[in-house]
């Protein structure tokens, strides 16, 4: 009985493991940035099957990017430059999204931006962002939830920030 088991489980392990090396065969790598950057995406996120948003972290604390795809990842083109390292992307709606970025120690960069255009351009908010909190430093960013169009929640290491009118003014 005990070699009819280990038949099963190395018939399975076989079938699996054809299977991993077939489907791995379905990647492809496809370029971006620039030529010569050490780009790699922090966070991607799929608004509809074709228009695809990543967001970059570079190795230091303002080099990350926006990247957006319209040819479901295909080819990509540069929308945000030079920014803090990016980290969470949300979309409300095929048009309206924000992104949000920090660098690892506080008052040091931060990003915080806002398109009503479905990624092709985008909107600082970062200094009406610590406008409204009272800051006199940069507050690195690194969650986001988008409610809807008018609440949206941000949070930093120790933070939970809100914004009831989309994006304007936060508490």
């Amino acid at each position: 009985k005990s070699l009819r088991v280990q038949m099963v489980v190395c018939f399975l392990l076989l079938i699996s493991f054809g299977t991993v090396k077939a489907a791995s065969k379905l990647w492809e790598v496809v370029s971006f940035g620039d030529a010569g950057t050490q780009d790699g995406f922090q966070y991607l996120t799929f608004v509809d099957e074709n228009r695809v948003i990543g967001g970059t972290s570079g190795d230091s604390g303002d080099t990350g990017n926006i990247y957006l795809s319209t040819d479901g990842g295909q080819t990509w083109s540069q929308k945000v430059k030079n920014v803090t390292n990016i980290q969470k992307i949300r979309f409300l709606n095929s048009q309206v999204g924000f992104a949000v970025g920090g660098f690892e120690r506080y008052g040091v960069g931060m990003y915080l931006g806002k398109t009503t255009d479905g990624g092709n351009t985008w909107t600082d908010l970062s200094q009406d962002f610590i406008k409204s909190v009272k800051s006199s430093v940069w507050i690195p960013l690194y969650g986001l939830w988008v409610v809807d169009s008018s609440r949206i929640y941000v949070n930093s290491i120790d933070q939970v920030y809100v914004s009831t009118n989309g994006g304007t003014s936060w508490s």
